[in-house]
């Protein structure tokens, strides 16, 4: 079952980036990882994900895209909520190297199977291109996680891109 769903994740990714390529639209895929803190009414937590996120360029300042994640809630070693996020973003960039970007999100609960739920994620920050294809994103990046409790995370995000 785990590999009928890398499969179809697959197929999803490649059926946006290979029409997308031979249109002669860019693309970028990001790899980032983040640190911050969460916070709920009851708990708070530090937190930490890491992902990749693939965008299709609408022109040189925004993009729209897919958002793979895997966000960890950590109270301490032995109580630790997991997700696997996956989700759709919009992206802008503003003044050359100011980058915001908003997105829906769906939340898979690893922790507790059953306990799927949705949020909003964004962020502001600063990106960088330091090659011709190769671009630097820094950000704060926060994310609301929509359960019976609110859950909300901030964090510092890193992430280093490729442009096609």
């Amino acid at each position: 079952m785990k590999t009928i769903k890398q499969i179809a994740l697959l197929i999803l990714v490649l059926s946006i980036i290979i029409p997308a390529y031979a249109s002669g639209q860019s693309f970028l895929v990001r790899i980032n990882t983040s640190v911050g803190y969460s916070n709920s009414k009851e708990l708070s937590w530090l937190s930490y994900s890491y992902g990749v996120k693939v965008g299709l360029g609408v022109n040189d300042k925004q993009r729209f895209g897919i958002m793979f994640d895997r966000l960890i809630l950590a109270e301490n070693t032995d109580n630790r909520t997991m997700y696997y996020t996956t989700g759709i973003f919009l992206e802008q960039v503003l003044w050359k190297y100011f980058n915001m970007g908003i997105g829906t999100v769906g939340y898979i609960n690893q922790t507790e199977k059953g306990k799927n739920t949705f949020g909003i994620y964004s962020h502001l920050g600063f990106e960088y291109p330091f090659a011709k294809r190769w671009h630097f994103l820094a950000s704060y990046q926060s994310n609301f996680i929509f359960e019976k409790k609110m859950i909300s995370n901030s964090g510092l995000s890193l992430g280093v891109g490729m442009k096609f």
